[in-house]
């Protein structure tokens, strides 16, 4: 165990400077005077070696430690065991009489932090014939047809200034003409094979409104709860994986780094 400052030898040594003129008869006040000290302080000194032998502080036993070795060895069982628990709950349920941060700071040290848990979609019989039906419709359509889809979904790339972007807008209005941020360029060749998934952002009034209005774009029979048979899922990830502005926060900053990343997987 590390020495207290109680006992640093700074202060071992004033403590027998002080019982040294004591000891070949300098009064109280002579030696508060030469020391510094308050009278009290002396006094204190003179006692502790009258009654101990020793200038030294004794050992102090403190507050015992909440979360010894083998408390943090079941804390860290208890948190695999369900690691949806908030450590608030764990140190609840545990009876630790410690603050949740002291907890959460523990497990921490045993390499052990929160993360958004992953969401896995609940598929009935309903949603996997509509997959394989999907599957077996499409499975003899050959490289130019699938040349001719793309895959779209939604993906934010961020740096400080350029971490959002607001709209001032009435309640209601998200889908009104002035408040959609638009870019849009369509490729060739026609026709265009579309796939977005049936979130309802993707089937509003103003998606179809748009999609009739261009019929080279035709938008496949995506099945619901497909997002995973989506490819650019796995194009996202790879793309943040190594995302990186540098050091210039701008929006032309995430542009660039995001065309860069894309042209790179290409």
């Amino acid at each position: 165990m590390a020495a207290s400052l109680a006992n640093a030898p700074s202060v071992i040594a004033d403590g027998s400077r002080v019982i040294g003129m004591w000891q070949i008869g300098t009064p109280v006040s002579r030696i508060a005077e030469a020391t510094g000290f308050a009278q009290g302080t002396v006094y204190r000194w003179i006692a502790r070696w009258q009654g101990e032998g020793s200038v030294e502080t004794r050992p102090r036993s403190g507050r015992p430690r909440v979360l010894t070795g083998e408390v943090q060895e079941h804390l860290v069982r208890a948190v695999q065991d369900a690691p949806l628990t908030s450590f608030v709950q764990i140190t609840r349920q545990l009876r630790l009489n410690c603050h949740p941060r002291s907890v959460r700071r523990a497990l921490h040290r045993n390499n052990i932090h929160a993360y958004i848990p992953a969401v896995k979609e609940h598929l009935t019989q309903t949603h996997k014939e509509a997959r394989l039906g999907f599957a077996l419709v499409h499975v003899v359509y050959g490289r130019e047809f699938w040349r001719s889809v793309i895959f779209t979904d939604k993906k934010v790339f961020t740096a400080i200034e350029a971490a959002s972007r607001q709209c001032w807008r009435q309640r209601n209005t998200r889908y009104q003409e002035r408040n959609i941020l638009r870019s849009i360029a369509i490729p060739e060749p026609h026709p265009i094979r579309l796939v977005h998934d049936k979130c309802p952002i993707h089937n509003c009034r103003v998606v179809k409104d748009w999609l009739d209005q261009h019929p080279e774009i035709i938008a496949l029979d995506w099945t619901t709860k497909g997002c995973d048979m989506n490819s650019i899922e796995n194009l996202w990830g790879l793309m943040s994986h190594d995302w990186n502005v540098g050091h210039v926060r701008s929006l032309q900053a995430v542009e660039r780094t995001a065309r860069e990343e894309w042209e790179r997987l290409r």
